[in-house]
């Protein structure tokens, strides 16, 4: 068998940028790089000379939407959320059919943009108003990059023109697995379910599913996440939902996890 070494050595450009055949021994293997094609090399031994075709490696770039949410304050929030819906507005012809629709999430930037200027009275329920308005525009905007990942699948200048930013990926691993052992934590917050599953190495982002009903299952996409957690709050306390995530990767998005049945807390 060839070694990798081997034929690293023995094939290298001459300086008109042309392969350039060149024999090398090591070892009793003697190893010839074919001009204009370094994938191919002879090794010769006591049985003869054969052709032996190597196989080829790059290093494939690719790249997944940033969504650059957390820890960012109301009016941060309002002024990427305006960006990424002008810039997806005028991409229409890279993202027709955007899920959510900008209309949508142009309505809950206007409702936390009044929340914002509200709390200048300083009320508690003004307080209470703005954090609402805000945990809907990121929810949203989860959704958002969610959808903008699917539709680029990696294009560097598809995410960039979505106005969301991009962060970078080298050798994209292939066709991924459903997300496995999807399960509940204990929390002591009313109205939660706090949700987690087992990482999924070469995930960009994850889907978290919601059905109110069993039969049939009516699944509404409720977020959208980079991390194998989330915390699905606003629940009627006492009740039971149906829940499952899907992974999204290089080779796009996979079937759903099993589904898990959970209580919201009480």
């Amino acid at each position: 068998m060839l070694r990798k070494a081997l034929l690293a050595g023995a094939c290298r450009r001459n300086g008109e940028s042309k392969w350039q055949p060149t024999v090398l021994t090591r070892e009793g293997v003697t190893a010839l790089c074919i001009a204009d094609n370094p994938t191919f090399a002879s090794q010769t031994n006591a049985s003869g000379t054969r052709f032996k075709k190597m196989p080829q490696t790059s290093m494939t770039t690719t790249f997944t939407v940033r969504m650059g949410l957390s820890g960012l304050p109301a009016d941060g929030l309002l002024n990427k959320g305006r960006f990424i819906s002008a810039e997806m507005a005028a991409a229409v012809a890279t993202y027709p059919t955007p899920s959510p629709t900008l209309a949508s999430v142009n309505t809950a930037l206007d409702t936390l943009d009044a929340a914002n200027a509200a709390v200048l009275n300083r009320g508690k329920s003004d307080y209470q108003a703005r954090r609402v308005a805000y945990n809907a525009v990121k929810l949203l905007l989860q959704q958002l990059a969610g959808y903008v990942q699917q539709v680029a699948a990696g294009d560097e200048d598809k995410i960039l023109s979505s106005g969301f930013e991009v962060r970078r990926r080298a050798t994209p691993i292939g066709e991924l697995n459903p997300p496995q052992n999807l399960a509940g934590r204990l929390t002591v917050l009313t109205g939660r379910v706090a949700l987690d599953w087992d990482p999924e190495r070469g995930t960009d982002t994850y889907k978290v599913f919601r059905s109110d009903t069993s039969d049939p299952f009516k699944w509404d996409l409720i977020a959208v996440s980079t991390r194998s957690r989330f915390n699905v709050d606003g629940l009627i306390p006492g009740r039971y939902y149906w829940f499952a995530v899907s992974a999204i990767g290089a080779a796009g998005e996979t079937s759903m996890s099993d589904v898990l049945r959970a209580m919201a807390a009480a």
